[in-house]
């Protein structure tokens, strides 16, 4: 018997609408990401890396506009693997590719190249972040851009304060690598430090997820929990439009936004 990944609503919805059918149905965090992709992806001959590549969205939108070049996700977790898979088949793409690895070992993996490497929310949960980010250069050609995303410190400073101390409550003095984040996030001068320690000159700084996608989020989540995914997806779908308005609160100041998104260029 075959594996059930989506459900069929949603299946539908990939084959009429493509990727787009994230607007409807993902939490607003994701769609904010993947709206911040496609306005710097490489539009032409790219090949692609995404490492911690989840169920594979980013590289079906880069195997969308990579001329056709290869898109290749790595992730710890085959099952993912395989429902990204059973994505790209269901979207008609042939370009992508799914390998299951360690991140921790990517140096050992044997898969040449790229002239763009993504990498989003996942520097955050390895103890040796630098190492993650040295590997990722040395499988950036010269010349090739890193497009990178981790969690703002500021916007999980109290929620990793209270996770430590519920873990040291239990005798565990240092945060396991089990999923969890493994620090409170990265400023922007932090992160800049780290990257270009290892060959790579940061283009652009931006930040991504503000205060209504942030509460959206929250809202998704306590939805799926009450009700399940697909009435979840329902119910927070007509509230989307409300991000429109993020510009705008976040730039009072009073409002932490969630994430740091830069684009740097791999340098010789």
């Amino acid at each position: 018997m075959s594996e059930r990944f989506d459900h069929p609503m949603e299946v539908l919805m990939m084959r009429a609408i493509g990727l787009n059918f994230l607007r409807l149905v993902e939490e607003s965090s994701l769609t904010d990401r993947c709206r911040w992709l496609r306005a710097n992806l490489t539009h032409g001959p790219a090949r692609t890396l995404d490492a911690g590549s989840g169920l594979g969205v980013c590289v079906q939108f880069a195997a969308q506009v990579n001329g056709g070049a290869e898109a290749v996700g790595v992730s710890i977790d085959d099952r993912e693997n395989r429902h990204a898979e059973y994505r790209s088949r269901i979207l008609g793409l042939k370009n992508t590719r799914f390998i299951t690895w360690d991140l921790r070992r990517l140096d050992d993996l044997e898969i040449g190249a790229f002239d763009q490497v993504i990498c989003f929310e996942t520097l955050e949960h390895v103890v040796y972040d630098e190492a993650l980010v040295a590997a990722l250069s040395s499988k950036t050609k010269i010349g090739g851009r890193l497009l990178l995303i981790v969690p703002y410190a500021l916007a999980y400073r109290e929620d990793f304060a209270r996770e430590m101390a519920a873990l040291r409550a239990r005798g565990i003095m240092e945060p396991p690598e089990d999923g969890r984040h493994v620090r409170e996030g990265y400023t922007p001068e932090g992160l800049k430090s780290i990257v270009e320690r290892h060959a790579f000159r940061v283009e652009k700084t931006e930040w991504v997820i503000g205060t209504i996608s942030q509460r959206l989020m929250r809202f998704r989540q306590k939805a799926t929990r009450e009700f399940g995914s697909p009435r979840a997806a329902l119910m927070t779908a007509p509230l989307k439009i409300l991000r429109k308005f993020d510009p705008l609160l976040m730039r009072s100041g009073v409002r932490v936004w969630d994430s740091i998104a830069i684009v740097a260029r791999r340098m010789p």
